[in-house]
């Protein structure tokens, strides 16, 4: 991936950030090698067993990547289904969002703000990314991110994600 940060769209940070949002579907090894394709020595997996919401986050020299996985069983489709819209967190002009995406992000929100805000220290990008409810998740996390954190040198890649999140 280039690590450069810029205004156009670049296919080759998209597929990689599609492949980051693929690998959280799986194991946290296969979280990991994906981490280290990107120059990352790591990354750090969070997780919710109520709603069943995961993602993890890494970092390398220059950027930080927070992704999230997508839809996968009951509680997660639970979540997607609960359509109802509530006001942002954040003070997003009022801005209303899908109430089952909001919450399941709410049921990780301190411990991703937790890491990004640590990994995400002094780096020139954060990038964003997830697949489907992974996709929704990682929007509003960017949003919240840029509002909470301050972090302003963000950018979102979701190759799918559902209707409804903003």
């Amino acid at each position: 991936m280039n690590p450069a940060m810029n205004s156009f769209y670049d296919p080759c940070r998209a597929a990689g950030l599609a492949r980051g949002a693929a690998a959280a579907y799986g194991n946290e090894e296969g979280m990991a090698a994906w981490a280290r394709e990107q120059g990352c020595p790591g990354c750090e997996v969070v997780r919710d067993d109520a709603t069943d919401t995961l993602g993890f986050v890494a970092a390398n020299q220059e950027s930080a990547f927070v992704v999230f996985r997508g839809t996968r069983d009951l509680r997660n489709w639970i979540s997607d289904l609960d359509c109802r819209l509530r006001i942002a967190d954040c003070g997003l002009g009022g801005a209303r969002v899908h109430e089952g995406f909001s919450l399941a992000l709410d049921s990780v929100w301190e411990r991703v703000a937790e890491m990004t805000g640590r990994m995400a220290a002094g780096k020139r990008n954060v990038f964003f990314a997830g697949h489907s409810l992974g996709g929704a998740l990682a929007m509003l996390a960017c949003a919240r991110s840029n509002c909470e954190l301050g972090m302003v040198n963000s950018e979102t890649h979701i190759p799918q994600v559902p209707r409804g999140s903003f």
